[in-house]
């Protein structure tokens, strides 16, 4: 009986700490000392250092994309962003025929979208 109750434990320990890990790299937010403000529709928005010079308001089939693509944050009035250098790497892998970049470049946390500071 005591082995068991031991098993359950363990077991329950490390369903804990997956769910808990999983919950917090949910959301690709950049740390204030490698981020950015900047301003867009005269909205501030914290962006990554490295973020591209490209980030923009996302359309709605934009915002579609990313939330297909992987980035499951994307809402209305969002900025989408991309960090320096990965717009040459979508290109090239198009050119190969890589179907999947964006979920990759998402699951990386090179492509992202940023939510206003203020509502």
């Amino acid at each position: 009986m005591k082995t068991y109750r031991q098993i359950y434990y363990r077991i329950a320990a490390l369903l804990f700490m997956t769910a808990t890990t999983g919950c917090v790299q949910e959301r690709n937010v950049p740390s204030p000392q490698k981020s950015q403000i900047r301003i867009f529709d005269n909205k501030r928005y914290i962006l990554p250092h490295d973020a591209s010079k490209s980030a923009h308001l996302g359309t709605d089939e934009e915002i579609a994309f990313f939330r297909k693509s992987g980035v499951r944050d994307c809402r209305k009035g969002d900025v989408i962003w991309d960090r320096e250098g990965t717009q040459t790497q979508i290109a090239q892998a198009i050119r190969l025929g890589d179907a999947q970049i964006h979920r990759r470049l998402a699951r990386e946390g090179r492509i992202g979208c940023a939510h206003p500071i203020e509502r």
